[in-house]
């Protein structure tokens, strides 16, 4: 049968070339990590986060939440909003969030509105330039922010939930499937073996 064949086989392999898959496991496994400590590797993973679903908006809304949270607190307690956007962005652990906190703050420097420089990025959910922009019409910029921050902080935390719920019966199956498909190929050819002996 199909499945014993490839339960024998793949047991075959790992049985005799253990030494072999161990290391290029461990290989593979090191330059991967390596690779993501180099610049082009960063961003690739950094990308990778806030792009691929499911995982992308749960990565967004947390990094929505540590900007404006950061932000909110360093210009309430009086720090100018360039050096603000400077230190949020060596914050915000993601080099395309970082770069586009980075172009906001030249923007500003250059006269541009905030809130209009951070509602054309790419990456920013349209919440949070809509948000500055209430903060900046109103002179609340700061309690936009922390309420911004709040929300975000609250949809992070429920999606966690969300995703911890899911994933407990999503493993189960998974087991139960795997379980089911091991025990069909070992005990097949045996009840295949008896009914040829009674036969």
């Amino acid at each position: 049968p199909f499945l014993t064949v490839v339960i024998t086989s793949l047991s075959d392999v790992f049985t005799k070339y253990w030494f072999l898959i161990l290391p290029l496991l461990g290989g593979g496994a090191y330059m991967l990590f390596k690779y993501a400590k180099t610049s082009s590797g960063r961003r690739l993973f950094d990308r990778l986060k806030i792009t691929i679903p499911p995982t992308n908006q749960l990565f967004l809304k947390m990094y929505m939440g540590r900007f404006a949270r950061t932000l909110g607190s360093l210009t309430a307690s009086g720090i100018q909003i360039l050096e603000a956007l400077r230190l949020v962005g060596e914050s915000m652990n993601n080099s395309l969030l970082e770069a586009e906190v980075i172009k906001a703050s030249q923007d500003v420097k250059s006269g541009r509105a905030l809130s209009e420089s951070i509602g054309q990025a790419e990456y920013f959910l349209p919440l949070v330039g809509e948000m500055i922009k209430i903060g900046e019409d109103s002179g609340t910029m700061s309690d936009m922010l922390d309420r911004l921050a709040t929300f975000y902080e609250n949809e992070v935390d429920q999606q966690v939930k969300n995703i911890s719920t899911l994933i407990e019966p999503i493993l189960i199956v998974f087991l139960g499937i795997m379980v089911m498909i091991i025990i069909i190929g070992i005990l097949y050819p045996v009840y295949g073996l008896v009914g040829g002996g009674l036969g």
